[in-house]
């Protein structure tokens, strides 16, 4: 019987456990044999029995150990060949492996048909901490203890994570959309699929597309129409955790639109010394706007306003004599380039 003491980081009780001996049929430790004639030197392959035995020892599928020393890890010698000395009392067993220790004559010698122990790695553990786990094993036979020996194992029950915050809006068809994954352990990069997508297409980039050789940052650079767009990430650890995230974005090519309703271009002012302008903005993705009017390069008025037909008044213009008559005719073409579009999505 050999007893196996397990703890593991302080943080489980000590585990004691007996692991029993296999039972065989034909072969158990029950039965005992001797070496017979001779000792043999640490690092022979070879020991003698009485020929007596032949018959139970000619087998390459079993397997033997000796009273006096254990292989590394319980590990038994297996049997090669068994040769009979003519004339002789005895026969020579050789081995797979070299003696790790002397043997001397009448030392017990055991054999099996198995090349260790059954009960092996019987041991379980039901309450691993999250995370990193060291183990330590200590062996213990008929009051000798062995040297202990310290195992780590990873206990993992924690989804990735994703975070696509790095994902913004872009003013390209063909922006780097970067984000990151992270798990405790460690991530599948080969799982990765990202999905992106609008009213009308829906484009997938598995692993082989997406570049996560800077991890925990990704980048996937794909061909974009110009409007909202939504981003589904998915990934799994190594040990099969998965997750998914999913953001809405713009891609904003397109500058918002604006047709001067009056005055008239060319227009020119003589009953008043104020004007007034009327005229749409319109744009593709946003219902509010920032509306400028420039004269003369000088910003007169600023307005947000909800996209409707907007009126801007630009008040006690002094009136100027007719070389200034065509004051007015790039309003629409100053106020187009220099329109700052702010607000909220529609």
């Amino acid at each position: 019987m050999i007893n196996f003491t397990v703890t593991q980081d302080e943080k489980i009780p000590q585990i004691t456990q007996s692991l029993t001996n296999e039972n065989s049929e034909q072969f158990n430790r029950s039965i005992n044999f001797y070496v017979s004639k001779e000792a043999v030197a640490n690092g022979s392959n070879y020991f003698f029995i009485n020929k007596t035995y032949n018959n139970i020892f000619n087998h390459t599928d079993r397997y033997v150990s000796f009273s006096n020393h254990d292989r590394e890890y319980l590990f038994r010698y297996q049997i090669k060949n068994v040769t009979a000395i003519n004339n002789q009392y005895y026969s020579q067993v050789f081995l797979e492996e070299n003696l790790s220790l002397n043997i001397t004559t009448g030392e017990i010698v055991k054999i099996y048909n198995q090349s260790k122990p059954s009960g092996w790695f019987n041991i379980t553990l039901t309450n691993l901490h999250q995370g990193e786990n060291n183990i330590t094993i200590l062996g213990e036979r008929m009051g000798l203890t062995g040297p202990s020996r310290t195992i780590t194992t990873f206990y993992d029950n924690q989804s990735p994570s994703i975070n696509l915050t790095s994902v913004i809006n872009y003013t390209t068809t063909t922006p780097t959309i970067n984000f990151t994954v992270h798990d405790d352990y460690a991530v599948n990069v080969s799982s990765i699929i990202v999905n992106i997508s609008n009213a009308t297409n829906s484009t997938i980039f598995n692993s082989t597309q997406v570049n996560c050789t800077t991890l925990p940052t990704c980048k996937v650079q794909p061909n974009l129409s110009n409007g909202y767009h939504n981003i589904t990430v998915t990934i799994s650890d190594l040990i099969g955790n998965t997750n998914t995230a999913t953001k809405e974005f713009l891609v904003d090519v397109l500058p918002p639109q604006i047709l001067l309703i009056s005055p008239a271009d060319m227009h020119v002012e003589e009953l008043s010394k104020n004007s007034t302008f009327i005229f749409n903005a319109t744009d593709d993705n946003f219902n509010t706007l920032n509306c400028t009017v420039y004269l003369n390069n000088t910003n007169q008025q600023t307005t947000t306003k909800h996209i409707k037909r907007l009126t801007q008044h630009n008040s006690n213009q002094k009136r100027r004599d007719r070389k200034h008559k065509h004051r007015n005719k790039r309003i629409l073409d100053r106020y187009t380039s220099t329109t700052d579009i702010t607000g909220q999505p529609c």
